[in-house]
């Protein structure tokens, strides 16, 4: 339990953390996507800017042929938003 906590981005997330993009997929078999829900909801109560974004007919591999022109898209949205 100690190694899974010390792994687990949740585990670091603090009022000073930065904005967070979260990218997931539905049928990821490896890291199920309620943990990327969890994440977001931690942030969220601490107050820092977060998107999670799921994609329902992907897996761990977020990026394929469908959807490269949406995931960058909402990558450069996000970073226009953000870096200044």
């Amino acid at each position: 339990p100690a190694a899974y906590a010390e792994a687990s981005p949740i585990t670091y997330v603090r009022a000073n953390s930065k904005q967070t993009l979260i990218f997931h997929g539905k049928l990821d078999l490896l890291v199920p996507y309620q943990q990327s829900l969890a994440l977001e909801n931690r942030l969220g109560e601490v107050g820092v800017n977060k998107k999670l974004i799921l994609i329902e007919d992907t897996g761990h591999e977020v990026v394929n042929l469908t959807n490269t022109a949406t995931f960058l898209s909402n990558c450069e949205s996000w970073l226009k938003l953000y870096l200044k």
